[in-house]
């Protein structure tokens, strides 16, 4: 990411005057072009208490994140949080290698915290920065870089975060409204297509024998199917946009026009993000037709929520509740309820591949009593 490329030189000109004025060592040194943050840590003063476990603890995590190996850091550190959280240096170290060990929740945590005890930690304030703009919390990251902007610091470090200023105003300024079409076709061949039983011969309960006419029997057709869709997200802030959708979706079964569908669905609701969190209240219709005639029309309410653990995993838990209602059969009007969570994870070697595993409980219950009605629930799996 250019942002990314941004903040690596915004370090680089910040750690040269920041490393100068505490420490008054030298310039920071390029490796290669860019900066290099690894060498920003050697030039951090050193602490008195050399002996203690504390900076044993830091001078490993510093030389580790010399070397890149943040996970290593991230994780002696966690293991150490109860004890030295809210030691400035510490939660530093620990906040640089939670963002780049993919938790940026927790990094905004730790830096907030050094923030707390030292608030002219200027490349704490940058990291943060950065912190922000991956929880999309872009109101707060524009905060911190304009507090940083407003020291005085090299030219360098003025023009790095003008630029990210100037990104974050343009994706201020740009059209709220985002839109989303989808446009589906298919074609195929339904060897059932009526769900028939594949028995030649049915047993009744008191041992008769039947054999079932041609209208019971599976029917094989061909089907053609189109479809599409519109989803609209509308900013109302930074946290909050509201959210409507519009699909449709065709079918045709040339060898059994009675079963050819239609169905058109509705949804309208809210979400919220926050860090990793995301959370949605959608209001759902939908409404089927079978053959031309209506056949049935479900209302309800959806309840979701979704985490970002980090770039490749997602773990998720929904609610729902639906009212059935069937046309010229209200003895089969019903309410179905479910809860469920998910989990979702990039594959590592194919980047446009997702695994999904989901685990869901439900239950639908008739809504007129008759002696037919049977309340029915069960609980499901896939991936």
């Amino acid at each position: 990411m250019k942002t990314i490329a941004w903040l690596t030189g915004l370090l680089l000109a910040i750690g040269t005057g920041a490393a100068m004025a505490q420490a008054g060592s030298g310039p920071v040194r390029l490796q290669g072009g860019t900066a290099d943050r690894p060498s920003l840590l050697k030039a951090l003063p050193p602490r008195r208490d050399d002996v203690s476990p504390l900076a044993r603890l830091l001078s490993e995590a510093r030389q580790n994140i010399e070397k890149r190996h943040y996970a290593e850091v991230y994780e002696a550190l966690s293991a150490r949080l109860d004890l030295y959280a809210g030691d400035v240096e510490f939660d530093y170290l620990y906040g640089i290698a939670a963002m780049e060990s993919e938790a940026p929740g927790k990094a905004v945590l730790a830096l907030e915290r050094v923030l707390i005890n030292k608030p002219d930690h200027l490349l704490a304030r940058a990291e943060l920065a950065r912190a922000y703009l991956m929880v999309r919390e872009q109101e707060n990251a524009r905060r911190e870089f304009e507090a940083v902007a407003a020291q005085k610091i090299p030219p360098q470090a003025r023009e790095v975060i003008n630029r990210y200023l100037d990104a974050l105003t343009r994706a201020k300024d740009q059209p709220g409204l985002s839109t989303r079409y989808e446009v589906v076709l298919e074609a195929g061949h339904d060897t059932n297509v009526n769900v028939a039983s594949q028995s030649d011969r049915w047993l009744l309960a008191d041992g008769t024998q039947v054999y079932p006419l041609p209208p019971s029997q599976p029917r094989s057709s061909l089907y053609l199917g189109a479809g599409g869709g519109v989803d609209l997200a509308i900013p109302i802030n930074g946290l909050v946009q509201w959210t409507t959708g519009l699909k449709g979706m065709l079918r045709k079964y040339p060898s059994a026009h009675t079963l050819d569908q239609e169905q058109v669905d509705f949804s309208t609701g809210f979400a919220y993000r926050k860090q990793c969190h995301q959370f949605k209240m959608l209001g759902q219709l939908q409404i089927l037709t079978l053959g031309g005639n209506p056949f049935r029309r479900a209302t309800g309410l959806v309840g979701q929520w979704q985490c970002d653990l980090n770039s490749r995993q997602q773990i998720g838990a929904f609610a729902q509740r639906f009212d059935l209602d069937f046309a010229d059969q209200g003895q089969r009007n019903a309410t179905r309820q479910a809860l469920g969570i998910s989990y979702a994870r990039v594959l590592p070697r194919l980047d446009d591949s997702v695994l999904l595993a989901t685990l869901q409980s439900g239950a639908r219950t008739p809504r007129r009593a008759s002696p037919t009605s049977v309340s029915t629930s069960r609980v499901s799996a896939c991936c």
